[in-house]
């Protein structure tokens, strides 16, 4: 509590400063509405009204949000709305002491309230994702140390930005972590080589504890994309695939169907078909379709030219550069009684003597 004397004297029509020519206090920001600040007072040694005194604040030179109010009769001042140390931390009233007389006299005094900090804000996160989109994303053949995302980190209520606060990241099973110089700027940075086929994205959660009282501390969570990169070649089911076909087939008999998959996203798991051409695999005779890897007979067959011919199929991706891998289809052609017999000459000329043996071989023809 604070007093202040006003000497007013008639004689000159003069009015006495205060004999304090300034008021402090200090009050929490968290206070409540209505709580006292200090008390001013003045006396006046005039008799009836022109000895009573009226106390208010000057709203046209300060407080005109009228965060404070004054008590016209004691001189109590408390306060009348929330107060925000981060807003403003020193509040200067002109505070007027009037009496009430026909021709009123008054003073004026100016008090200072200190608003005095308390740990009453979260700290605030922002994220900024250093990609061409600014989304949460990271290609999986990106190396270990590489950046994600930059974090900035503001406490309100300290005046310097990044003072006093502590960041941590939780989430990513070790594939992610945190990287800073001087605990002023955070990077997340990739800690493990990803792969997307294993998994195609990550939850990680950025917390920022402050280390006021009580500590208080928020989070952000957000989502990593794995980007898909062509790091998988198409695979064949088998390595090895048996196939039969009657050497009296017609050209466009189906033979084999093989399928190859390849577990990257887009072109990189787009997979196409050929045929490699080799002595063995008698391209003459069978097709595939690039799309769907169905193997047919391309002409007639011959069992007695080739058995078992060999084919190479190749199954290559879409991706940039391409990928591939082959496997081979081994046909069995099933022979059938497609051919009389042919004797190598169409006419035979032999002679025999009279006294030949019996069983004595006289001519050998073949077919």
């Amino acid at each position: 509590m604070y007093r202040f004397t006003a000497v007013k004297e008639f004689a000159n029509g003069v009015i006495q400063p205060f004999n304090q020519s300034r008021y402090f206090a200090t009050v929490v920001e968290n206070a409540t509405v209505g709580t006292s600040v200090l008390q001013v007072f003045a006396t006046d040694e005039d008799a009836g009204a022109n000895g009573e005194i009226s106390y208010f604040i000057n709203r046209r030179q300060t407080d005109k949000e009228s965060i404070f109010r004054i008590d016209g009769s004691t001189g109590v001042i408390s306060v009348n709305r929330p107060l925000d140390f981060e807003s403003k931390e020193v509040h200067e009233l002109v505070v007027v002491a009037r009496d009430n007389g026909v021709q009123s006299l008054e003073t004026t005094v100016f008090v200072s309230i200190t608003i005095i900090d308390v740990n009453d804000n979260q700290p605030v996160i922002s994220l900024t994702f250093l990609t061409d989109d600014a989304s949460p994303k990271v290609s999986e053949s990106a190396q270990p140390g590489e950046f994600v995302a930059r974090i900035s980190v503001h406490d309100p209520d300290s005046k310097h930005e990044y003072s006093n606060l502590n960041v941590s990241l939780e989430g990513g099973e070790g594939h992610f972590g945190l990287a800073t110089r001087n605990r002023i700027v955070y990077l997340v940075i990739t800690a493990e080589h990803l792969d997307r086929e294993m998994r195609p994205y990550y939850v990680l959660t950025v917390i920022a504890h402050d280390q006021g009282s009580p500590p208080l501390n928020t989070s952000t969570t957000f989502r990593v994309q794995i980007l898909d990169e062509n790091d998988n070649a198409p695979m064949f089911e088998q390595q090895t695939y048996q196939a039969s076909v009657t050497e009296t087939a017609d050209p466009g008999t189906s033979v084999l169907q093989v399928t190859a998959i390849d577990p990257d996203m887009g072109n990189n798991s787009v997979v196409t078909y050929e045929l490699m051409s080799t002595p063995k695999s008698h391209s003459d005779w069978f097709q595939i379709d690039k799309h769907s890897g169905l193997i047919v007979t391309k002409a007639h067959i011959d069992c007695e030219t080739d058995p078992n011919p060999r084919l190479t199929i190749i199954a290559r991706d879409e991706g940039s550069p391409s990928l591939s891998s082959s496997a081979t289809v081994i046909v069995n052609i099933r022979d059938l009684n497609d051919n009389e017999p042919i004797f190598d000459h169409s006419f035979y000329n032999v002679s025999v003597t009279e006294n030949t043996p019996k069983g004595k071989c006289i001519l050998k023809v073949r077919f």
